[in-house]
């Protein structure tokens, strides 16, 4: 709010009360320790509340994580295996419900939010409700910190993805068909209408299947140009020439046997549209020619493709006990 002095013609800013409480929830397994400290450092004075889900990590990060809970800066909620990414989240969502937060944050263990993300991304989620919009999320413009290129939003196309890209200053929110669980910032409405998470995904396409479900109810998710999140994709970048120089993310052949099957298994819900479906397929199809051609080791990278198509099949969710080699 602002007040105006007709005598001086000062304008002063009072801030507004803003009725929120907000959890950050990270799930670790495994983490690097000073990429989870430096993460726990800028998200502290942004949220009123931390808490860490741990998935069965070395006992260094469980006891490191035990000495930031007796110092009071985070809760720790500790699985004793590795139980998935979406298994982590519903247990942080659960505990930030019981202690009456509004709205979760979502962060993976090394993605590191600019000083300002919660301020811009709530500013963001107020102005979009006061217009009448149910909104399932909003999430931050993420930038590699190896290679400096901000990411795209994701649109559906005729074929292929549209990437949108925030452009000028006078972009301030993209609408988008899904966004990456890691900076997304959720109000508990949209949980209790949407639901948990599908901890049948186990690890990826989580986040895509949550906000495909929450579309099919009404619930609208937007990235916000203006609030930011360093963040990396995949085990590391490879510069190819694909029409254009590009930067792929490599995974290992596990990933991509959980990106495979949980594609193939996500395209068989009725809630799902048919534009996601055909633009995932591209995808699919892009991601394999590549992995095959140039991810080493290519004999792995494509057995586990495959076999993730035909888990997909299958109906096989859960965590992957075959392996993976």
């Amino acid at each position: 709010m602002y007040i105006v002095s007709l005598n001086t013609f000062m304008i002063i800013n009072i801030p507004m009360k803003i009725d929120h409480d907000v959890c950050a929830i990270v799930v670790t397994y495994n983490p690097s320790l000073s990429k989870l400290e430096a993460l726990i450092n800028a998200i502290l004075p942004q949220v009123q509340g931390v808490v860490v889900v741990d998935n069965g990590s070395h006992m260094d990060a469980v006891e490191w994580l035990q000495i930031q809970q007796r110092e009071g800066r985070l809760s720790l909620l500790t699985l004793g295996e590795n139980l998935g990414v979406a298994a982590g989240h519903n247990r942080g969502i659960a505990w930030a419900q019981q202690n009456k937060f509004t709205h979760v944050l979502l962060l993976d263990q090394d993605s590191i939010p600019a000083d300002n993300m919660v301020e811009r991304l709530l500013s963001a989620l107020m102005d979009l409700q006061s217009q009448g919009i149910s909104v399932s999320g909003v999430g931050p413009r993420y930038t590699d910190p190896v290679t400096g290129h901000s990411a795209w939003f994701n649109q559906f196309g005729p074929l292929k993805y549209r990437a949108v890209y925030c452009s000028g200053s006078e972009t301030r929110y993209i609408p988008s068909e899904f966004l990456i669980s890691s900076g997304t910032l959720i109000p508990f409405e949209a949980l209790d209408a949407v639901g948990p998470m599908d901890d049948g995904l186990f690890i990826d396409l989580v986040d895509t299947e949550w906000f495909l479900r929450a579309g099919a109810r009404g619930y609208r998710a937007f990235g916000v140009c203006d609030a930011v999140m360093y963040h990396s994709v995949g085990e590391r970048l490879v510069k190819l020439w694909i029409g254009r120089w590009q930067h792929i993310p490599y995974h290992t052949p596990l990933r991509h046997y959980y990106y495979f099957r949980n594609a193939i298994m996500v395209a068989r819900r009725d809630y799902v549209p048919f534009q996601w479906i055909m633009n995932e397929s591209v995808q699919l199809a892009f991601m394999f020619v590549v992995f095959t051609l140039t991810a080493p080791p290519r004999l792995q990278q494509v057995r586990m493709m495959l076999k993730g198509v035909w888990d997909g099949i299958r109906g096989r969710a859960g965590k992957y006990t075959g392996n993976a080699g």
